[in-house]
Parts: C-alpha cells; sequence; structure tokens
C-alpha cells in the first residue's frame, strides 16, 4: 500500500561504500520517524515504526520519505503535526567482518521542495534541516549578466536599532520545541527507548529515592540506566560533569535534578539559569531528550544572603520553581513537579508526616514524589520497556542452573523453583503467577535471624568482557527491608533498601570488565531485618550481544 494521495516526498540516497583499501561494504540502515501521524484527508495512520534496510556490497540505496514540514497530519488526540523529524543508524560490515560496533547517527528534516538527500552527507548530531540539495548556477540577477556588482537597491530595508536590540529564541530554544513534538513518540518497540539517566544532588542520589522508585512504579517506562546524583552539589558542578556523567553513555533521556544547593551556597539566580540553558543545549546538541525536575519545599535555611531565613529560602525556591515551569515551557522541556506532593500548603514547607531533615523528604515522601509524578501523568516520551524473563530455557537469559527466570518447578519440594539459591528464609512457596506477570512467583519470607537471600548468576561470565550487561524482574516487597543488588567484577550495582511496600519491574544495566569473573543478581533483605517478599520473571542479559 502506497503512502497517501496527496503527501509530498524526498529521496534519501545512500552511496555505495567500501574500506579504506577499496574493499566492498555492505550496509545496513534503519529509519524511524519521530512521531505517530495521521493523514486527516484519508484517515491513513503512519506509524512510528522502525524500518530496515540492507544494501549489498557494491551497490547504492534509496527509500522515500514524506516531507516533515508539510500540513495535513494530525497526532493521535487529533492536533494538527508538522515539523516531525527522521532518524537514520548506519552499519556496515564486510564478509570478514561484523557489524561496525556503533551505528553513525544522522537526525534530519525533509523540507517541501526538496528532492533528494545524501544520507552520507548528512550532519549528525540534533534535529538538523539537511539542505545538501544542488544549488542552481546563478547566471543573472534583475536583468544583469556577467559579473554582478550589488547594488543598494539590491539590499533589503535596513533592521531599525530597535530590532537591532531585540531578543530571539535561541537555537537550543528552537531544537528544544522540536523536541516536545517528539516527545510524542512512543518508544515502547525496543529497549533503552526511555533509557534514562538523572544528574543532581542528593534529592536525586537515594538509592531508594524517588528516581528509583519511578522507575520500579512507572515498570520502567522510566528506564533507569544510571543514577548520576552527587550529594551537595549545584547546578555548577551538574553542567562541569553533564558530559562525562551523562552524554559519555548515551542515554535517550536526562533528568536534570533542581537548584536546592544552589539556594543555601550563594549561587545567583542568574547563574542558576545560565546553568540549566547550557546544560541542555549540551544535552541536545548530542541528541538526548532534556527533562527537569523542579525543587522540593524546604524547611531549612540558606546559609547566606539572600536566603539565609527559611521564610526567604521559601520564598527562593517558589520563584525558582515558577521561573522554570515558564522557561522550560518555553522551550518544549517537561517538567516534573516533585513540589506539589510534599507541600504543606499552610506552610510551604514539607508535610510533616515525610519531612526528614527539613531537606531531604522522607522514604515515603520520596514514594510519594514518584507517586505524584505518575498521577499527574508521564511525560509522553517516557514510555519504555525492558526484557524481564519470559520463559524457561531462553536463548538470551543468561540464569545459570537451568536458566529457570520464570520460577517453573520444584523437583526437591523444598519451596524453592529449581536452578535457583535462597538462604536464610523461613518460609519458601511458588505459585502461578497473576497477569500481567507470567511463569511462578517464588515467595520468600525471613524472621530477620539471617539475611533472607535469592540469587543466581551468568555461568559463563567471560565472554561476557567489555560488554553491557543487564539485570531486571518483578518485585513485589511486602514488609521488612529489601535490596536488589547487580554484582559485576568490581563493583555492584544496587536498588533500594526499599523499606516500604512496593511492586513493580526493576532495571539495572552496567559494564562488565575485561577481567569479568561474575555476573549475579540478588534479592534479599538487610541484616537482621525481617522481610515478606515475592520475585518473578528474573533475567540476566548480554545487551551488547543483542545490539539492544
Amino acid at each position: 500500500m502506497a503512502l497517501p494521495e496527496g503527501v509530498t516526498t524526498a529521496t534519501v540516497i545512500a552511496g555505495v561504500p567500501v574500506t579504506h583499501t577499496g574493499s566492498p561494504v555492505k550496509a545496513f540502515v534503519s529509519i524511524e520517524p519521530s512521531a505517530y501521524l495521521v493523514h486527516a484527508a484519508t484517515g491513513t495512520p503512519l506509524v512510528d515504526f522502525m524500518e530496515e534496510l540492507d544494501i549489498s556490497e557494491g551497490t547504492a540505496g534509496q527509500f522515500i520519505l514524506p516531507h516533515t514540514d508539510q500540513a495535513g497530519f494530525i497526532d493521535a488526540s487529533g492536533n494538527a503535526y508538522t515539523n516531525w523529524y527522521y532518524t537514520a543508524r548506519v552499519t556496515y560490515s564486510t564478509p570478514s567482518k561484523a557489524k561496525t560496533k556503533a551505528p553513525k547517527v544522522k537526525v534530519f528534516q525533509l523540507t517541501t521542495g526538496q528532492a533528494s538527500v545524501d544520507l552520507d552527507l548528512l550532519p549528525a548530531g540534533a534535529p538538523a534541516l539537511p539542505y545538501i540539495a544542488p544549488t542552481a548556477t546563478v547566471t543573472a540577477f534583475e536583468g544583469r549578466t556577467g559579473p554582478v556588482t550589488l547594488l543598494e537597491s539590491d539590499l533589503p530595508e535596513r533592521l531599525t536599532d530597535e530590532a537591532l536590540s531585540a531578543t530571539y529564541a535561541t537555537t537550543a530554544a528552537v531544537a528544544g520545541k522540536l523536541d516536545a513534538s517528539a516527545a510524542k513518540t512512543t518508544y515502547a518497540r525496543r529497549l533503552g527507548g526511555s533509557r534514562t539517566i538523572v544528574i543532581g544532588d542528593s534529592i536525586d542520589a537515594a538509592l531508594n529515592g524517588w528516581f528509583e522508585y519511578l522507575s520500579i512504579l512507572s515498570n520502567q517506562k522510566v528506564t533507569r540506566q544510571r543514577n548520576a546524583g552527587i550529594g551537595g552539589q549545584t547546578t555548577t558542578q551538574f553542567l562541569a560533569r553533564i558530559q562525562a556523567d551523562v552524554i559519555a553513555h548515551a542515554p535517550d533521556i536526562c533528568i536534570i535534578g533542581g537548584a536546592t544547593n544552589d539556594h543555601s551556597q550563594g549561587i545567583t539566580e542568574a547563574t542558576t539559569r545560565a546553568n540549566y540553558q547550557a546544560m541542555v543545549d549540551a544535552l541536545l546538541a548530542a541528541g538526548i531528550k532534556p527533562v527537569v525536575r523542579n525543587c522540593p519545599p524546604t524547611d531549612v535555611a540558606g546559609s547566606s544572603a539572600p536566603w539565609n531565613t527559611v521564610a526567604l529560602r521559601r520564598n527562593a525556591v517558589q520563584r525558582h520553581n515558577a521561573w522554570l515551569r515558564q522557561w522550560a515551557t518555553g522551550q518544549g522541556i517537561p517538567v516534573l513537579d516533585v513540589y506539589t506532593p510534599l507541600v504543606d500548603p499552610a506552610t510551604g514547607g514539607l508535610r510533616a508526616a515525610i519531612a526528614g531533615d527539613g531537606i531531604h523528604p522522607t522514604e515515603q515522601g520520596n514514594k510519594d514524589m514518584a507517586a505524584g509524578i505518575i498521577a499527574a501523568g508521564l511525560p509522553s516520551l517516557f514510555a519504555g520497556s525492558v526484557n524481564i524473563g519470559t520463559s524457561k530455557g531462553e536463548d538470551s537469559n543468561l540464569l545459570g542452573y537451568g536458566n529457570n527466570g520464570v520460577f517453573i518447578g520444584d523437583a526437591n519440594a523444598d519451596g524453592v523453583a529449581d536452578g535457583w539459591n535462597v538462604s536464610g528464609a523461613t518460609v519458601k512457596s511458588i505459585a502461578a503467577a497473576v497477569s500481567p506477570a507470567i511463569g511462578n512467583v517464588q515467595h520468600l519470607e525471613g524472621d530477620g535471624t539471617a539475611t533472607t537471600t535469592i540469587y543466581q548468576e551468568d555461568q559463563s561470565p567471560a565472554t561476557r568482557a567489555s560488554h553491557v550487561v543487564s539485570a531486571s524482574g518483578r518485585i513485589k516487597i511486602n514488609t521488612g527491608k529489601v535490596r536488589v543488588r547487580f554484582e559485576i567484577t568490581g563493583g555492584s550495582i544496587d536498588l533500594g533498601p526499599f523499606a516500604l511496600p512496593l511492586e513493580g519491574i526493576f532495571y539495572a544495566e552496567g559494564t562488565a570488565p575485561a577481567n569479568v569473573t561474575r555476573i549475579r543478581l540478588n534479592v534479599y533483605s538487610d541484616t537482621g531485618t525481617a522481610a515478606n517478599f515475592d520475585v518473578s520473571q528474573m533475567a540476566i542479559r548480554d545487551r551488547t550481544a543483542l545490539a539492544t
């Protein structure tokens, strides 16, 4: 079936690649539009589907795409929609070599009237207009031929002093608005469509904090890639490390934390605002979608003027949050509101029940922040998914001893599913999972006299050297203090300990070192803590080998 009648298109051409020694190369191109569209006149949906094209050695490739600025399309809500963009990922191989390890990524728009575009010449980075069609040779101007001298009358009217002093939108602001349209895309088709890093301060850094709760309670729609929060830092310090702690890890989305410490360490509002703009500029240039969170209420005075009383600091928080909302909205950047779920309307400070130390809310407050964000409606760019266990013995699940991520079978009738290691539990049982979970659920209880632990590991860790590996599964914490630990030689990635009832999907990922000897997934209670929890659909996967 062809594109609807009346849709204008351009041809995207890929050249014939060779190696530097002249050997033939095969190309693999994937094209993904940034939006789900409906052609208004015919009702035909143009889905935001990733299409792949194999180009044989020694041949050129081409495909036809609609112009991105044309009218006549609406989104799923019926709103007029223009200025979407395309993301092309190109990898290469030769008969003796596998695909290149990193795709060449081109993000581009096609403008009406543009007949063809050379994919090889498109710029990398943030969405761009590829003005690379052939330019006509100028042979005459205003009736004059031959060498032409530009006359005063050829020039447009001069701008007035008032116009010259006006403030115009920054490049980042324009790109931000484009990104806001792209935020309507659903990314659940593949793992990592919303792989997210949070960069911030101690409000963000806690491993049982709001970001960890948000990822699990959203069932990884907010896919947790890593937590780059560091206690005590200001937005100036976020900016200084955004390249190393965020951009170098190539997430899809970065959540920028708040300015709580700016208001206690003498950072001026002008500097704070400039820092936000610089961070957003850097993320957009790297093709990463920015999201910001606002500041929670406070019960503690700043250390210096003009925020050296509780009342003044609360005023600064409210003023910052109002500016942040206005600024971010103007750039098309989603704002996560953590202030509203925590504030006591009568005082403007933290609600007494979750006030913690007056700056950092209690764990219940962190959970309330996450629940409040979800209740307010997750920004639509958060639509990720992760691959949890799907069957016993599935090829890509690296759990050893029977590869039983779905807890099927209990041959020795000890209450523990075949292939799993359990210690310290006083009650052990398996039962059929309830939809949407599949397989069985492993239930464990401990009385606190010993740590209750369930674990399994990859039996061939050395083959994962330098690969990105992940751990995932469903977890339900009924009582007690429970954590997830993903051990990789040389360190571990912790989630928790969570001391509140919790149910959802967990996910952690890291890079195995060259000398890797252990990749293990553990779920366990803290020492001396009575625990009651369930796990299901557990998995360890080699993300590099799966190319996801």
